[in-house]
């Protein structure tokens, strides 16, 4: 595909817009398929995010 609109661009053809969403998709996903690359599989311990404690500011807030 890539090949074929660099030949059409070559020979001044015009390329269209369905050709230019082929490859911006293949691009696309490309680079999703490279982040994901080393994603962690089978995660055997879940790791908890907690909420950091509102307790400090409302101590000091009622000291003001």
């Amino acid at each position: 595909m890539v090949v074929n609109c660099i030949a059409r661009k070559d020979s001044e053809l015009p390329v269209t817009l369905l050709e230019l969403n082929v490859i911006a998709h293949v691009l696309m996903t490309v680079v999703v398929y490279s982040l994901w690359w080393y994603k962690p599989l089978a995660v055997a311990h879940p790791i908890q995010l907690r909420k950091p404690s509102t307790r400090a500011t409302e101590v000091e807030q009622t000291e003001l």
